[in-house]
């Protein structure tokens, strides 16, 4: 499969506006059987052109953004930092980095475990520099193919809470009652996260098999994990998406205009990211799709002009990504492998 056609489109756009509406449900919308809307995902699902990806929120948590200089080592850094559940993505950048990740912990005293003994002793790391996340305005998870009609849209949207807790068989509603899980990092939630991370659409029954729990409480932890603990998202393999270049930049704007400015940023078309941050000269990160690298000219351009008072740093372009939000990548951008998303993971889990 080398590019998408506009069923694909469709199918891929309405799951990540509900990634875990039954398929009944969305072969209405789509205009579709479901038995063929099921099939047509999983024809892209097995082909790795596409998946679900899962990660805790970030309420409560510490993200960075960590370039590596490497000594001409960085397939060997790279094959052992993929294989880190902290390491949420990590992509191969040109300028001053060879490598930028996206790390995940519970803590800065982690954050500071996983710079000061872990990383630095790794063979083949030269240089590190990190900086750290305030707040996040924009992410992944909200970034769409723009397939469907603002009807198809409308329609969907409200399918997106309905079919949050239900899973693929629409058998499995939200439990009655109050929703409580487990604890964010106990091992009963990293067992769910770690299920859901492979498939984030099971429903109760499967889970509670699973899990080794009854029914009624993996109904109630899937309604408590998607009521706004856990945030899903359908990716794509990106050269089939027509963005097929990703680009950060670094900027600096003064520190009252911060959150307006990030907000701006988010509305951007392009914008996948859109991050206040700390710990360097930048206090913005800005993350993009575009479709060609002459695009990223126009857009510093168009920043220029429209948000005068930002000030662009740095930007890497990124010439390959290995793995993003825990789905391992190959060349050609195609889902080929897991490592669940596990901010509480320890070296050697």
């Amino acid at each position: 499969m080398d590019t998408l056609d506009d069923d694909d489109l469709a199918l891929l756009h309405a799951v990540q506006l509900a990634p875990r509406a039954p398929w009944q449900r969305l072969g209405p919308v789509l205009g579709a059987d479901p038995v063929t809307v099921a099939r047509r995902w999983a024809r892209l699902s097995g082909s790795g052109a596409a998946w679900f990806a899962l990660h805790p929120s970030l309420d409560g948590l510490t993200f960075a953004f960590v370039e590596v200089t490497c000594g001409g080592r960085s397939e060997e850094v790279v094959a052992a930092l993929v294989r880190d559940p902290r390491v949420v993505t990590l992509e191969h950048g040109t300028g001053d980095r060879d490598l930028l990740l996206t790390v995940l912990v519970p803590e800065l005293t982690d954050l500071a475990e996983f710079l000061l003994t872990g990383l630095p002793a790794m063979p083949g790391v030269r240089a590190v520099r990190t900086t750290v996340g305030i707040r996040s305005f924009l992410s992944g998870s909200r970034w769409r193919l723009r397939a469907l009609s603002p009807s198809q849209q409308v329609r969907l949207a409200a399918l997106g809470g309905s079919g949050a807790s239900a899973g693929a068989d629409g058998h499995d509603g939200p439990a009655r009652g109050t929703a409580r899980g487990p604890a964010r990092g106990s091992a009963e939630y990293r067992a769910l996260l770690r299920l859901l991370s492979a498939d984030a659409r099971l429903g109760a029954t499967e889970l509670a098999e699973r899990l080794g729990v009854s029914r009624v409480t993996a109904r109630r932890r899937l309604a408590a994990a998607f009521s706004g603990d856990l945030v899903v998202r359908c990716d794509v393999a990106q050269p089939l998406t027509g963005w097929s270049v990703t680009a950060m930049l670094w900027a600096q704007v003064p520190p009252d205009h911060v959150d307006d400015v990030a907000r701006r940023l988010a509305g951007l078309p392009e914008a996948r990211a859109a991050e206040s941050v700390t710990g360097g000269a930048a206090n913005l990160l800005l993350g993009v799709w575009l479709r060609t690298l002459a695009d990223l000219q126009r857009l510093e351009a168009a920043l220029a002009q429209r948000v005068p008072e930002l000030r662009v740093l740095d930007r890497s372009i990124a010439l390959r990504t290995a793995k993003r939000m825990g789905r391992l990548l190959d060349a050609s951008g195609r889902a080929v492998g897991l490592v669940p998303v596990d901010p509480w993971a320890t070296p050697g889990d």
